[in-house]
């Protein structure tokens, strides 16, 4: 059931980025090439992809790429390089992010959501510009660089009216269940001890990150006016300020 349609040609087989091709691919189920990702249970749902390669000598131009999963639909144009950089304009957008949670790999809401950006860069370290994010009532925007190296890499700036966290936020019932479990460890009589202080540990992340938040959502708790000046690299943290 799996329908591949290419037709193209590769003027080199030494450089594999200089194709001449348009493509249509159609999945019953990502479940199909599963075998691609062992690490990840990727979800039962349908994908589609298809648009236009086309060769330029010094880059590789995508026009009109299309992807769908499920119901969530993905346009990327711009060019590819030799040396495994990029120049895109990415949009995305669909009725569930949970939905797009299960294929990458992490907890999303179950709302609507949209994404469009600028993309330039290497898979290990890439800008994104004019980001904007919508996701429920939650609106973003915002310009990041990112890097995966020895340590990641997350520089910028976001900026946001109103931000809905209560989605990673447990809810009452789970921490009253914690609180309701017996402690393993007596507990103390003092505050302070002889117990020597725990050092910073580097958790291998570098961030510098300007954050403003008109309205902060997080279920129980809504905060305003959030302005934020953050800094973790090595075994430094550097709020300056943190202000609500």
């Amino acid at each position: 059931e799996i329908k591949l349609d290419l037709d193209g040609h590769i003027a080199d087989l030494d450089k594999p980025m200089g194709v001449n091709a348009k493509f249509d691919i159609k999945l019953p189920s990502l479940r199909d090439i599963s075998f691609l990702v062992p690490d990840r249970d990727l979800p039962d749902i349908p994908f589609e992809a298809s648009g236009r390669l086309v060769n330029e000598q010094t880059k590789t131009r995508l026009e009109q790429v299309q992807m769908q999963i499920g119901r969530s639909k993905a346009s990327i144009d711009g060019d590819l390089f030799p040396d495994n950089t990029f120049k895109l304009a990415v949009t995305a957008a669909g009725p569930d992010a949970s939905r797009v949670g299960e294929v990458v790999g992490t907890s999303l809401p179950v709302a609507p959501y949209k994404i469009a950006t600028a993309i330039q860069g290497s898979p290990k370290k890439f800008d994104l510009t004019g980001l904007s994010v919508d996701l429920g009532t939650s609106r973003a925007t915002g310009n990041l660089k990112l890097g995966f190296g020895d340590a990641t890499l997350i520089h910028g700036n976001v900026d946001s009216r109103f931000l809905n966290l209560s989605h990673w936020v447990p809810d009452d019932q789970e921490e009253q269940a914690e609180a309701s479990t017996p402690a393993q460890k007596p507990k103390k009589e003092w505050m302070f001890d002889d117990t020597p202080v725990t050092a910073l540990a580097d958790h291998h992340l570098d961030l510098d990150l300007d954050v403003v938040v008109d309205k902060l959502d997080l279920g129980n708790t809504v905060l305003e006016d959030i302005k934020l000046e953050f800094v973790l690299k090595h075994r430094l943290i550097r709020l300056k300020p943190f202000t609500f």
